[in-house]
């Protein structure tokens, strides 16, 4: 399992458009410490779809976006892609 399977197994389960996360909330997930550059980068919270991001893909591949990321305050909002397909479904 890549590291941050486990961030894109969380979001997948959701039902729910909008999910506000701490960063030891995400750590308890990836069982792991977030890198440094999480904490003083606001790009490693990008939704990049290419380049070097693995993280990114985990909540893009669950059909997610951070949609807002407070570095001082150690907190991350995810929201759903409202062109993304549960079960086939448009949601």
């Amino acid at each position: 399992m890549a590291k941050y399977t486990p961030i894109e197994t969380k979001l997948s389960e959701l039902w729910r458009n909008e999910f506000r996360a701490s960063f030891a909330e995400i750590e308890s997930f990836i069982d792991a410490p977030l890198p440094a550059s999480a904490r003083t980068h606001r790009e490693w919270w990008a939704n990049e779809t290419g380049g070097s991001h693995v993280q990114a893909r985990a909540w893009m591949n669950a059909g997610w976006n951070v949609s807002a990321v407070d570095l001082a305050k150690e907190w991350v909002i995810f929201r759903r892609q409202l062109t993304h397909k549960i079960w086939g479904i448009a949601a």
